[in-house]
């Protein structure tokens, strides 16, 4: 499968240059694509994650979709930023297998002054995961984007997030009915926040790509309530989803 699929409609906005092209997949090719990873999952049964189970597989496509994503957001921040390099954390990264799969995406654009931290609880070596908790993270690296990554139910990581000024945007991931986190709020058509706007355009954009732990479809009841906020659900998509959240 050819990577970097639709790419095309943005090459000259974003000056996606064949050179470019080359090297974003050489960086990724360690990765599986999406169709490796969902037979994979399915040799597991659906199984729900466990110590040795992903909550989120990070798949080449995924990683593509959602770095395009966020490049337009970067340019914007480095142009207000000027000199000083965009930051970008995340918390409870685990394994910080996402970190370092963005932060492979974003050493093809050179021109580009980012700059990536994993962060959990736990230190994790390989992947240069810092032993940060939530607050600490936010205290000693003040950033402008935020990941979070299946955020623990009964947590009020967002809340935090929210309070910290230099955080222009925050990234979720996971399964709305299963994180904690504003997720769920945004598709009961709960959510309020005097802080930051969700990008529903974005939510559909990526979900396709989306590979979590308990891929198996959803209830003709969460269908039939998913479909009356998204116009391009499938009985059987993924439960993951991924949302932008904007400072206003």
């Amino acid at each position: 499968m050819r990577l970097l699929e639709g790419l095309e409609q943005s090459k000259q906005e974003l000056s996606i240059d064949e050179k470019r092209r080359e090297r974003i997949e050489s960086v990724l090719e360690y990765l599986p694509t999406l169709e490796e990873a969902r037979k994979t999952h399915e040799s597991l049964g659906g199984v729900r994650a466990d110590a040795d189970v992903d909550w989120e597989t990070i798949t080449r496509e995924y990683v593509e979709h959602l770095s395009m994503k966020l490049l337009p957001e970067i340019q914007r921040l480095q142009k207000e930023k000027g000199s000083e390099p965009v930051m970008a954390v995340e918390i409870g990264a685990g394994k910080g297998k996402l970190t370092k799969a963005v932060k492979a995406f974003f050493s093809a654009f050179p021109e580009i002054n980012i700059d990536f931290k994993a962060t959990d609880k736990k230190e994790n070596k390989a992947n240069d995961v810092e032993p940060l908790v939530i607050d600490e993270a936010l205290a000693v690296y003040q950033p402008d984007i935020v990941f979070i990554s299946w955020q623990p139910k009964a947590t009020d990581w967002d809340e935090k997030i929210e309070a910290i000024d230099s955080v222009k945007l925050m990234v979720t991931i996971g399964e709305p009915d299963v994180t904690g986190g504003p997720m769920h709020d945004v598709i009961e058509e709960d959510y309020q926040s005097e802080v930051f706007d969700v990008d529903l355009d974005l939510v559909e954009s990526l979900w396709q790509y989306q590979l979590g732990a308990s891929d198996d479809g959803m209830s003709e009841e969460r269908y039939k309530h998913f479909k009356k906020r998204f116009k391009h659900i499938t009985r059987w998509s993924n439960l993951s989803k991924t949302m932008f959240f904007k400072r206003k």
